[in-house]
């Protein structure tokens, strides 16, 4: 949720549905990355999560705009 909030507050043009699909994407990755993935090349589950979150909360954001 974080980056929904940061975006959100600097970023005017971040639309509230752009961060709902970034937070059950990322929440979603996070979850297949910690129990179905568990070789996820060393990386934290969080970072694989936070990609897609960012990039989804933006593109849809700006789709939206």
């Amino acid at each position: 949720m974080i980056p929904g909030w940061i975006l959100g507050t600097y970023i005017k043009w971040i639309k509230k549905e752009g961060v709902i699909v970034g937070i059950i994407t990322g929440i979603i990755i996070v979850i297949l990355t910690t129990f179905i993935w568990k070789h996820s090349f060393g990386i934290f589950s969080g970072i694989w999560g936070l990609i897609p979150n960012i990039i989804l909360t933006l593109l849809i954001s700006y789709l939206k705009k």
